[in-house]
């Protein structure tokens, strides 16, 4: 017996077809939808972990994890960006990408600075960093795509002591105007790295009861999701067939991701449909990144008279 999650993760095209997906929507049970919508809480949901609107989703502590390292305590994203202030107020141009020499350089200014406050700065990639905080109370963030263009000010991060964050918010740009690098990337016309972007604080949660043999997709907190549950994390195949032929029987959690757009048709969504008629396939639960979710099961393919559910309505 072998069942499926599968985690259909962004939006398809108003225009997309996608036939066979539409007939499974369409024949399946439409489950509750998930409360909380926001970018990758459903995610979360789908592995069993409940979010609060109010709190930030620990994504920062599951990528900590996900990159294989230990990930106890508070931690935040801190991705390096370029302001701009102009008058009283300070915009966010963009996310600033550093070479490992100016990221190290960036990092042992930061670290120097905030260590007495028991602050350590980690990397994490070319545009990423991870700051891992004392134990307290999580501060509420801004997700960095939802402060590009504006003034930082209505974002920064909201505790008890808002003053203190606008303090250190200045006493990072001041000292990553002084790094070296960014004299040399002004020179170069480089936009200069003079800001840190925190979000996604957050500890770790405690793991769901969950049966599945393998956790199939990509990142590095999803790999988090996948080691605090005590599973295998693995790539996700490029279509069904290779899928099916790596899989073994149990049940599984797989993410897809909607931009590759009609080609799944093929390569996912009919073999699925056709795997369920043969009984191959015991069970199909489709969950989406806007909270939607089916179950799917053989029985349920019989109900002929059903019509396909329309995309837009489901996945948009």
């Amino acid at each position: 017996m072998t069942q499926l999650t599968l985690f259909l993760d962004g939006t398809a095209a108003a225009d997309c077809q996608l036939p066979s997906l539409a007939r499974l929507l369409g024949r399946g049970e439409a489950l509750a939808s998930r409360a909380d919508t926001r970018p990758f809480a459903s995610l979360l949901s789908s592995f069993g972990l409940l979010s609060m609107p109010d709190s930030d989703l620990p994504l920062a502590a599951l990528s900590r994890l996900g990159s294989h390292h230990e990930a106890s305590g508070l931690w935040l994203f801190a991705d390096p960006v370029h302001q701009v202030a102009e008058q009283d107020k300070v915009y966010l141009l963009g996310q600033a990408t550093l070479s490992p020499e100016e990221s190290e350089e960036a990092l042992r200014t930061l670290n120097k600075l905030f260590a007495e406050d028991g602050w350590h700065f980690h990397p994490h990639g070319p545009s990423r960093w991870l700051l891992q905080l004392p134990a307290g109370e999580p501060p509420q963030t801004s997700p960095l795509d939802q402060v590009l263009g504006m003034d930082i000010g209505p974002y920064l991060p909201r505790t008890r002591d808002e003053t203190h964050w606008r303090r250190v918010q200045t006493e990072m740009q001041m000292l990553l105007h002084g790094c070296a690098f960014n004299q040399e990337r002004e020179e170069r016309g480089m936009p200069t790295v003079n800001g840190v972007w925190l979000w996604a604080a957050g500890y770790l949660p405690a793991p769901a009861d969950l049966a599945w043999q393998a956790v199939w997709g990509e990142g590095d907190w999803l790999r988090g999701l996948a080691i605090l549950h005590g599973m295998q994390a693995r790539a996700a195949p490029v279509d069904y067939a290779s899928w099916r032929q790596q899989a073994d029987e149990g049940s599984h959690w797989l993410q897809l991701t909607l931009a590759a757009g009609e080609a799944l048709e093929a390569t996912w969504f009919a073999p699925l449909l056709q795997a369920l008629r043969r009984g191959e396939l015991t069970a199909l639960q489709i969950d989406t990144s806007n909270g939607r979710r089916w179950h799917i099961s053989p029985h349920h393919l019989r109900r002929w008279w059903r019509r396909g559910l329309k995309l837009s309505e489901a996945l948009l």
